[in-house]
């Protein structure tokens, strides 16, 4: 391969994995304008877990692992009517909170836990260390995590595993939430007017 063919698909690679890289949810999502991290009304205070998770592989514009992760989380107290919470996929570098597509979820209004599904696409194009997913949280705010899973992505062997963290876990702790925007048009599986 020479280095202009190198480069393209260096190009390539990073276009295709701003696209994949990042949490897709299930359910309700609020209007692109509320995709702000400095919008984001919260709870007093919340439970949640990530009971559950599965691992595919897919085949996007590129090849991908998927994994679909589940679980609930409830205020402790009621929220205000605004209030949301999220989900949101860590890297080395930071957490991602798409703008294209908002990560912030409403309550349910009646008592109980509100359940969630979320979905991280890890491309299986070489990505930096720097870039990688390496954790999924269930965020009561930008600065608190509540629940937490560490992604590995196998390295060569490309064997993902999914494992429970602490929400102060050094994947997590200490990274900034950035609002990234994004170019994903895909239409989400479960609202097909949420582009």
């Amino acid at each position: 391969m020479n280095r202009i063919q190198a480069a393209r698909r260096a190009v390539i690679v990073a276009a295709l994995a701003s696209l994949l890289v990042g949490p897709q949810l299930v359910g309700p999502q609020l209007a692109p304008a509320a995709a702000n991290p400095a919008n984001w009304v919260t709870a007093p205070c919340a439970t949640a877990a990530i009971t559950g998770h599965t691992v595919e592989q897919v085949k996007l514009p590129v090849p991908a692992t998927r994994v679909r992760l589940t679980g609930w989380v409830e205020p402790c107290a009621a929220p205000p009517a605004d209030a949301t919470f999220a989900t949101l996929t860590y890297t080395a570098r930071q957490a991602n909170f798409p703008t294209a597509r908002s990560p912030l979820r409403a309550y349910r209004t009646t008592p109980g836990p509100t359940t969630f599904a979320a979905t991280v696409d890890l491309p299986t194009a070489d990505l930096s260390e720097l870039d990688q997913p390496r954790a999924h949280c269930v965020q009561l705010s930008p600065d608190v995590r509540l629940a937490c899973v560490g992604i590995d992505t196998g390295g060569q062997a490309r064997v993902t595993t999914v494992f429970p963290i602490a929400p102060d876990d050094v994947r997590v702790r200490d990274l900034p939430v950035v609002a990234t925007p994004t170019t994903d048009r895909t239409p989400d599986p479960v609202c097909g007017t949420c582009v």
